[in-house]
């Protein structure tokens, strides 16, 4: 059994140990951390807030978008200021559509 926390901290070495040979293998770390995520925002796990905050500059958009999906579900004024940060560096349409979102909630 793993917990939130823990899944959106795998890095792909970690991910590749664990669920090679195994149905997630798929899924590949995008996946596996995208659906973290949005479990987090669904639970409003505040617990997560730093790790999903962290995932704010993973390489993978995919991770990016969902951990601002997950942030905005749980919306305090530490998680807008990295999300009006990540605002003015981020450059891909998938990430930046769910910032949109962040002028919403404002």
């Amino acid at each position: 059994a793993m917990n939130l926390p823990e899944l959106l901290q795998f890095d792909e070495d970690r991910f590749r140990k664990l669920f090679r040979r195994t149905p997630f293998w798929r899924s590949k770390r995008r996946g596996l951390i995208r659906n973290a995520a949005i479990v987090a925002g669904n639970q409003k796990a505040t617990i997560c807030i730093p790790y999903l905050v962290q995932l704010l500059q993973d390489k993978e958009e995919l991770i990016r978008a969902a951990s601002v999906w997950a942030l905005l579900q749980m919306s305090n004024s530490e998680v807008t200021q990295h999300l009006q940060r990540l605002s003015l560096t981020e450059s891909h349409p998938l990430v930046l559509e769910e910032l949109r979102f962040l002028q919403d909630t404002n």
